[in-house]
C-alpha cells in the first residue's frame, strides 16, 4: 500500500502510486478508509462494484464517490479492496471486491466526513513504470 494523506481547510488530498491501475485504485480506497476512521476496519462484509468511465480520472472520481456513497448510506467502509482496472483511452473500467464493515463509533476512531471526490487538482499519470494519482476530497 502506497498512499499519502494531506489535509487543508475544507478538503483533504490523497496521493498514491502503484504498478497497475488496479493497485492504484486499491491504494486510494485504503487512503479513504484511513481518512474516515483511521483504517481500523475488519473484513466482515463484502460489496462488489463495477464502473466504467471515459478517462482514468473520471474512473477514480467515480470509484471514490461510490465509496463515499456506501459510507453515507450504509456506514460501510472497506478494510480491503481487490481492484481489477484498465485505463484505455475512452474505455476505462474497474471491478472491485470490497471487504469491510459498518462503522461503529464505540469501536472505531472518528475520522473525517468525506463529502465527495473532486476533479480539482486531479491528476493520474504513468511515469517511471508506476501509475501515480493525486486527488482532492471535499470534507
Amino acid at each position: 500500500m502506497s498512499f499519502k494523506i494531506t489535509t487543508d481547510t475544507g478538503d483533504a488530498g490523497l496521493t498514491a502510486q502503484a504498478a497497475t491501475p488496479g493497485y492504484l485504485l486499491a491504494d486510494l480506497a485504503a487512503g479513504f478508509a484511513a481518512l474516515t476512521c483511521g483504517g481500523a476496519i475488519e473484513e466482515r462484509t463484502a460489496r462488489n462494484i463495477s464502473l466504467k468511465a471515459e478517462s482514468p480520472e473520471s474512473l477514480a472520481v467515480n470509484f471514490l464517490n461510490e465509496l463515499v456513497f456506501l459510507a453515507d448510506t450504509e456506514g460501510f467502509i472497506a478494510a480491503a479492496a481487490s481492484v481489477s482496472a484498465s485505463f484505455k483511452p475512452g474505455a476505462c473500467e474497474l471491478t472491485a471486491a470490497l471487504l469491510g464493515e459498518t462503522l461503529a463509533f464505540e469501536r472505531h476512531q472518528r475520522g473525517l466526513l468525506v463529502k465527495a471526490a473532486t476533479y480539482h487538482g486531479l491528476k493520474i499519470e504513468r511515469a517511471g513504470g508506476l501509475w501515480r494519482a493525486a486527488i482532492v476530497l471535499d470534507i
